[in-house]
């Protein structure tokens, strides 16, 4: 959290703290700690200068370019390759200066954004019983009605779809399956034909994970590149089961030639800051949540299957079925910990009730 002031105005620049976001005000405000030493920790000073634009998920040239500025900014661009503890205490206070002048290429690039995000209908899940979804019995023979969301994102002119919802050919049907029954009113492509977009206009398919209602009209979307976390992916493969390799066949298919980019932390989608996939292990074991940092309505962020419903939220409740309890327990303290800090909207995208936290489509949230 921040304190705000409740007399007079504190400003960064033109705005005024009382009128934006902590996510907002973190796109203007770097810090370094008093004791530089207590904040350089690589092998060179180019090295730890480039950490945060890397963290960013910025492609190398784009990193080295922007350590090169940063590093030219304070003059120390012939220390490059030096071990950042080496030189004088006033040169390590520059070091750490310059790990912070070399953010505001993200920055800028956040502030100029023109981002807006659609929630789609994929589908809806009726639990006969929701006791499954925790591994103490916190919900044993409780009936329950999820939604399945998916989200369509755009940056400019690139579109990510998160999600691909349960499959398609489920649509005008009801398939029982175990606890569940699943159900599809209008596909992915129906939908974002009343947006004037076409499976082509897809650049990037992005799932938090390989289970069938998160992954069921992916294939739709074959010539987009696929983002997937790491361990999911070495989990299909290992897996081999026949409906999840159908679902996923442009990527991992016999014939495959999908682009795939397998994540093992944190990426950036867009590479500007303004859409970051999160790593969320323990549902299973590459899971992902998404942040979206919108322009005018604020940081959002979307829980994948971390969560289904606002009670596993109060009360920490862990499905039989996820693959780590540990790290989906970790998974918990970091989500929330960071939806504190970014003062973010969270939307469970299980939760019929979250719905109304995003625009009805066809409205954007902007």
């Amino acid at each position: 959290g921040m304190v705000r002031p409740t007399e007079g105005e504190v400003r960064i620049g033109d705005w005024s703290t009382t009128e934006k976001s902590i996510a907002e005000l973190a796109h203007r405000v770097g810090y370094v700690f008093q004791n530089p030493d207590e904040q350089i920790f690589a092998r060179t000073v180019a090295t730890d200068v480039g950490f945060g634009p890397k963290n960013l998920g910025f492609d190398e040239e784009r990193a080295q370019q922007a350590v090169s500025d940063a590093l030219d900014a304070v003059g120390l661009a012939h220390e490059a390759d030096v071990h950042p503890h080496h030189p004088s205490l006033s040169e390590r206070k520059r070091i750490a200066i310059a790990a912070v002048l070399a953010m505001p290429v993200a920055v800028s690039a956040q502030e100029a954004a023109d981002i807006e995000m659609w929630r789609l209908d994929c589908g809806t899940l009726e639990l006969s019983d929701t006791g499954p979804f925790s591994d103490t019995h916190l919900y044993d023979g409780q009936p329950r009605r999820l939604t399945d969301s998916c989200y369509l994102i755009r940056n400019g002119t690139r579109y990510l779809l998160w999600d691909t919802g349960l499959s398609g050919a489920l649509k005008g049907t009801r398939e029982p399956r175990g606890v569940f029954t699943s159900s599809v009113d209008r596909t992915i492509v129906e939908q974002l034909g009343d947006l004037g977009l076409a499976p082509e206009d897809v650049a990037m398919v992005g799932i938090s994970h390989y289970h069938n209602d998160h992954i069921g009209q992916a294939a739709d979307f074959p010539h987009a590149e696929l983002l997937i976390g790491a361990g999911d992916a070495e989990a299909v493969i290992a897996n081999g089961r026949e409906e999840t390799i159908a679902q996923l066949a442009p990527w991992f298919g016999a014939d495959a030639d999908g682009k795939v980019t397998r994540i093992a932390g944190d990426h950036d989608v867009f590479g500007d800051g303004t859409v970051r996939m999160i790593a969320t292990h323990g549902h299973t074991p590459g899971h992902k949540a998404l942040v979206v940092e919108l322009p005018r309505m604020g940081t959002y962020m979307l829980t994948g299957d971390l969560y289904h419903f606002e009670e596993q939220i109060e009360n920490e409740g862990v499905p039989t079925f996820n693959t780590d309890r540990a790290d989906t327990l970790a998974s918990f303290h970091r989500f929330n910990q960071m939806a504190d800090s970014l003062d973010a909207t969270v939307v469970v995208q299980h939760e019929p009730r979250h719905i109304e936290r995003l625009p009805a489509f066809p409205e954007s949230a902007n």
